[in-house]
């Protein structure tokens, strides 16, 4: 926004009247409503024999939540060196970042393999972190981007290999 120092200005007026804002674009998770209300939406099943058991999801995200969701303190702030997660940072936000951190929490996966990486792999990095130094548990994070220095996850270090 530094070509527009008046679009700042009113974002702030109207954050303060209590409106939200947000950018028509697709890679943002609120959708563009006309394009929603043009789009047909046909009626479709799911494929038989297929048990999405959503039950046990919704019982194994609460469990998730509840474990862990006290741990989200994540600063709405850039630090220092620019490696870590943060909320607000237009990419990976809210709620799918603590539900992403509680998982890699509650599973304490060995391995994971991201394609692309940002936001996602410093919250993942931070939770993998996290259970490093609560039980010693080691895990390896490994992420397939042209880029990866952009994001400043290079020195995570969390296996001893």
């Amino acid at each position: 926004m530094p070509c527009f120092p008046w679009l700042s200005v009113l974002f702030e007026t109207l954050q303060n009247l209590g409106i939200s804002v947000s950018p028509n674009h697709y890679y943002w998770p609120v959708p563009d409503r006309a394009a929603l209300e043009d789009r047909e939406w046909p009626v479709r099943s799911l494929p038989a024999g297929l048990d999405l058991r959503l039950k046990q999801q919704i019982e194994l995200l609460g469990d998730s939540v509840s474990e862990y969701g006290t741990e989200w303190t994540f600063s709405e702030e850039e630090k220092e060196n620019g490696s870590h997660y943060r909320y607000n940072n237009g990419f990976f936000e809210g709620v799918d970042a603590e539900i992403a951190y509680s998982f890699v929490r509650k599973h304490r996966p060995a391995r994971i393999i991201e394609v692309g990486s940002g936001f996602s792999t410093r919250v993942m990095a931070a939770a993998l972190h996290a259970n490093l130094a609560e039980r010693d548990t080691p895990s390896e994070l490994i992420t397939i981007d042209p880029f990866p220095d952009r994001i400043g996850c290079r020195t995570a270090t969390l296996t001893d290999e």
